[in-house]
């Protein structure tokens, strides 16, 4: 076991790295109990459990948490990215199922609370830009992807919501996803629009009101041909009603 703690191939990996890119279950199951071998890093700055959660390969992931005791520890490893700033909570919406679903549920809160940013890559992406990215999104029930947002605290997309985030490109989570996908899922990923100003819903209701408030002057502003068309005998029903009683007192009189 001395041995497995010391021991790197020439790229930088651990026994334990080795174990997981194979996912040998059992050699896992056994390397996993070293401490030593929890925090190495490869060349590309990935920890055991950010190469498991990058192979989603999950059982090993657990197990590597259950191995660590210490809470601060525990969200140092899932908030630590590689070279290329991808972390865990990246690979574990990417790999979305019933497990990683499950996972996120008790992480996500631990790991974007008291955050001074939120978690990108090199390219500026967020875990949901990779979620909107994910193959296994459009066979993802309707109400999971639901739940994962409320879980990240992003469904109403409000002010600091990683819905609102652009990547170095520009786009946002919404905006990278495939035109197949299912329009329920765009709705979700799609940030809210912005509340309207009381004061112009309040200019506009008032323009109305000076509209209904005087028939006579709405009349008046009608088009040049409306007018002419009224002129002759297709008129407003107020013209016409006043021709017909001036025709009915003709008729009074003579009798």
């Amino acid at each position: 076991m001395v041995f497995a703690s010391f021991f790197r191939f020439d790229n930088g990996d651990s026994l334990l790295h080795y174990a997981i890119n194979k996912k040998v279950n059992e050699l896992c199951h056994l390397l996993v109990t070293i401490p030593s071998l929890l925090s190495v890093e490869d060349a590309h700055g990935r920890s055991a459990l950010l190469i498991s959660s990058e192979n989603g390969f999950f059982p090993t992931f657990v197990q590597i948490l259950s191995q660590t005791t210490s809470p601060e520890d525990i969200i140092h490893l899932l908030r630590r990215g590689d070279t290329m700033g991808r972390t865990c909570l990246h690979w574990l919406l990417f790999h979305i199922d019933e497990l990683s679903l499950s996972l996120v549920e008790s992480l996500a809160p631990s790991l974007l609370s008291s955050l001074s940013s939120p978690p990108t890559s090199s390219s500026g992406e967020t875990p949901l830009h990779w979620l909107a990215t994910s193959p296994s999104l459009p066979q993802a029930p309707i109400e999971s992807v639901k739940a994962i947002l409320e879980m990240v605290g992003v469904g109403g997309g409000g002010e600091g919501s990683l819905l609102l985030v652009e990547n170095h490109e520009g786009e946002m989570p919404f905006q990278v996803l495939p035109l197949s996908i299912h329009p329920q899922i765009k709705v979700l990923l799609a940030p809210a629009p912005a509340p309207q100003h009381h004061t112009s819903s309040t200019s506009s209701s008032s323009s109305t009101i000076s509209k209904s408030d005087d028939d006579d002057a709405y009349i008046s502003t009608s088009s040049q041909s409306k007018q002419q068309s009224d002129r002759k005998g297709g008129g407003f029903k107020k013209i016409s009603k006043k021709k017909k009683a001036k025709k009915k007192m003709k008729i009074s009189l003579k009798k």
